[in-house]
């Protein structure tokens, strides 16, 4: 196969240069990354896009279609990102909004050769742990390849950065489709909730008490027969009723699906014999509610005394209690929403377009939780609302229809 040609070489050293990568190690053929804190807008433009500047106004279609979120805190990193991948004009208060945020976050990578058999993933992402910072802070990853030959059923994944992915020559080395991944963070991105995607469930109810025992009535026997030594009053001879059972707590609602982020994957060229790369994003799927727990069981009622039937008058027994009322059970969580998705934007030659194929999953609501059984029940939860796939856009157009076939992962393959 044909050595990387000269213009390709050129742009792949450049990016390593400004990613501060040693050149020396990558002309022997090692790999380099580097954590890097990028301290203003411009210089983290420069990182992330490949596009030519002719070309990023023509993308501003996509982040118009996200009016929806302009009112929560992710319209302004969708306006940043506007700002970045498209030059759109950034406000004044959303650059005062994102100065916190910098010097920004950004891993590195400079691979010479990237060789996947089929079956292996690549997953470069940062993750929070990496900066010891907190999960909601926002991301940055470059992966800048000189040569690929994936295998077909390779994968590079994206997963949960706002990502900038260029391979200069690209080979799948068959017949079937190697891919690409765009997914979602590994943890859920909403606030004021704790805790694992899915709900738990509520806590049961505790039994209720015990119902007293009814005073038995005590005799001792006597020459002319039994005589009385307790009489209790009849009142006392009774059972007590048990006690009521306790609810049983609601289910935690289901948290927000994890989030896929702004892309962008430049395809220098294919070389000759490539088979084909399919392109496929996915947000992640909102978390289920839990089950309402159960209401707790009544307690035992209480057991009548014992009367005195050989005494004269007879004295009765008392009668037992009244089992206690079994709690009500707890209400099942909602389901949670799903994740978002935001654009991304494949490029390469037009020529070669042919090869490439595009998918783009809907993130679905969790569901909601069982309530929990009791007297009576409680309500199960409601299901959480999904939402639409993520816009791809190829070559500045709108791809966003999903393509049914080689389609190869679910919205819940948000890889580590």
């Amino acid at each position: 196969m044909p050595l990387a040609d000269t213009s390709a070489r050129e742009r792949f050293r450049a990016l390593a240069l400004a990613s501060g990568h040693d050149l020396h190690s990558l002309d022997r053929g090692e790999a380099r990354s580097a954590l890097l804190r990028v301290p203003d807008f411009d210089t983290l433009k420069v990182l992330l896009v490949r596009a030519d500047p002719a070309d990023r106004p023509a993308r501003r279609a996509a982040f118009a279609g996200l009016q929806a979120r302009r009112r929560l805190w992710q319209g302004v990193h969708d306006r940043g990102e506007a700002a970045i991948f498209a030059d759109a004009p950034l406000r004044p208060e959303d650059r005062r909004a994102m100065a916190p945020h910098f010097p920004a976050y950004v891993k590195s990578v400079s691979i010479p050769l990237l060789q996947l058999a089929a079956g292996e993933v690549f997953a470069p992402a940062t993750r929070a742990d990496d900066w010891d910072t907190g999960e909601r802070e926002e991301l940055y990853l470059v992966v800048n390849i000189l040569r690929a030959e994936l295998a077909p059923g390779a994968r590079i994944a994206l997963a949960g950065n706002v990502a900038s992915l260029l391979i200069g020559d690209l080979c799948v080395t068959g017949t079937g489709a190697a891919h690409i991944a765009v997914l979602p963070t590994p943890h859920p991105v909403d606030t004021g909730i704790q805790g694992a995607l899915d709900g738990p469930a509520g806590a049961a109810g505790w039994q209720g008490s015990a119902g007293r025992q009814g005073q038995d009535c005590r005799v001792r026997p006597g020459l002319f027969g039994p005589q009385a030594l307790d009489l209790p009053p009849l009142a006392l001879r009774d059972g007590g009723d048990g006690g009521p059972g306790g609810d049983g707590g609601a289910g935690r609602r289901g948290r927000t699906g994890g989030a896929s982020k702004t892309t962008e994957i430049t395809i220098g060229r294919f070389l000759p014999g490539s088979g084909p790369l399919h392109v496929c994003v996915s947000a992640g799927r909102g978390g289920d509610g839990g089950a309402g727990g159960a209401g707790g069981p009544g307690g035992v009622a209480g057991v009548g005394g014992r009367g005195a039937p050989g005494l004269t008058p007879p004295e009765s027994g008392g009668q037992d209690g009244q089992p206690g009322r079994p709690g009500r059970g707890g209400a099942g969580g909602n389901g949670g929403r799903g994740g978002i998705g935001s654009p991304v934007f494949v490029s390469l030659p037009a020529a070669q377009s042919h090869l490439l194929t595009t998918s783009a999953l809907p993130s679905p609501g969790g569901r909601g939780g069982a309530g929990g059984p009791g007297a009576p029940p409680g309500p199960d939860g409601l299901a959480g609302r999904g939402r639409p796939p993520a816009p791809v856009f190829i070559n500045g157009t709108d791809a966003a229809a999903p393509v049914a076939t080689l389609h190869p992962l679910s919205s819940q393959d948000a890889l580590p």
